[in-house]
């Protein structure tokens, strides 16, 4: 969780970000990045955090990850897989026959 104070929740984001950008992150990254993120910013960042991941048949340990490091990458590996859509082109829910039933009823 966050700071409760501003100036906290300040500094916290910016080292956040600074520490991000010296990984390699190449989009503009800074604490309003965290504090009010949007969509397409957020899954930027967690596919470049997902791409510097090292990869499962990468030498670095023979050891595989236990609990919920490895729930965590499966889960983001598959959450990855997943084609990215718009908010505005996502399909909405119809409403009930009842409900709209109902709502012409009261709009009469």
């Amino acid at each position: 969780a966050l700071p409760k104070a501003p100036a906290a929740r300040f500094r916290l984001c910016t080292d956040l970000a600074s520490s991000i950008g010296a990984l390699g992150f190449a989009d503009e990254l800074g604490f309003s990045n965290f504090l009010y993120p949007s969509e397409l910013d957020t899954r930027k960042l967690l596919h470049f955090l997902l791409d510097a991941m090292p990869r499962s048949d990468a030498t670095v340990t023979d050891a595989r990850p236990a609990g919920f490091e490895a729930q965590l990458q499966q889960a983001l590996g598959e959450w990855k897989k997943q084609p990215w859509i718009p908010p505005s082109w996502r399909q909405r829910r119809a409403l009930p026959a009842e409900t709209v039933a109902r709502l012409r009823q009261m709009l009469r």
